[in-house]
């Protein structure tokens, strides 16, 4: 389970952010998630209550936003959504990094981040 380790560095980081800034109290942060990151986000909220329980976050709220898998073709220039393809032995569809328009390899340029976005502080 990499949403402990993951969520360890999250509130490392929030807390730091506000002792830094002189908070006296968390009431929020904001998370972006992307999907290839495969963290659960139900299981980096329950890390989240266990991991900020006597800390500045205590009660505080966790706002998860996800971003779905985004590629570019330097070949032809596309930039948009991830191809899928179909597994002829299991019939599972897994993400492709062949470009959908020429075919040419792809990189991935959104949907492997986890960032904090932003935190709510009482000071």
């Amino acid at each position: 389970m990499h949403e402990f380790s993951v969520t360890i560095g999250i509130v490392k980081t929030v807390i730091q952010a506000a002792e830094h800034n002189n908070a006296k109290k968390i009431k929020s942060v904001k998370l972006l998630i992307g999907k290839l990151t495969h963290l659960s986000k139900d299981q980096v909220r329950f890390c989240y209550e266990v991991l900020i329980k006597d800390t500045i976050l205590e009660n505080s709220e966790l706002l998860i936003q996800t971003r779905n898998p985004k590629v570019y073709c330097s070949n032809c220039r596309y930039k948009g959504k991830m191809g899928t393809k179909r597994n002829q032995k299991t019939g599972f569809h897994t993400f492709s990094l062949v470009c959908p328009k020429c075919s040419e390899q792809t990189k991935i340029i959104e949907g492997l981040e986890c960032t904090i976005k932003g935190i709510r502080v009482e000071k």
